[in-house]
């Protein structure tokens, strides 16, 4: 049995988009959330929200305070997605109620950092993550290097 891997030595222990995508990651759970965060990140969303709504799981993700919605995962795979945000935010798996946690990712020349939040609702936990590009450091210099120039 191959064994699921990610490289995480080339980026500062972070692991890329195009990582994600290697075919030794076979998990389905793992699969389809990563592919839903590479879709809201291609999106330049803002934040991602996995809820239930009358035992019905529901993904959405919000580009400029706008929310669209996305292809549901079945109901089975619901509590499996939560558990694996929960344990890529290094939160407690086991633990019900409020949690917060943040974990990254890098692709594409930028590194999004996923502040995590997990609720509980009636029908089971709520998930919602705000994305954030973080500027890595050439970038950083060439920011502030313009806004130099603007100030002067």
């Amino acid at each position: 049995m191959e064994k699921a891997t990610i490289k995480k030595d080339r980026n500062n222990g972070v692991p890329s988009i195009d990582d994600l995508r290697e075919p030794a990651i076979k998990a389905p759970v793992v699969k389809l959330l990563y592919l839903i965060l590479e879709h809201a990140i291609k999106e330049h969303a803002s934040k991602l929200r996995f809820s239930l709504l009358k035992d019905k799981p529901l993904v959405e993700y919000w580009v400029d305070g706008v929310p669209y919605p996305m292809v549901p995962p079945p109901r089975q795979i619901y509590s499996p997605l939560i558990l694996k945000v929960k344990l890529m935010a290094g939160l407690d798996p086991e633990k019900e109620g409020k949690q917060e946690g943040i974990f990254g990712l890098h692709g594409v020349g930028e590194e999004y950092v996923m502040s995590v939040k997990i609720t509980p609702g009636r029908e089971g936990e709520h998930a919602t993550m705000k994305i954030k590009e973080q500027l890595i450091p050439e970038r950083m210099y060439a920011l502030s290097s313009g806004l130099e120039l603007i100030l002067r």
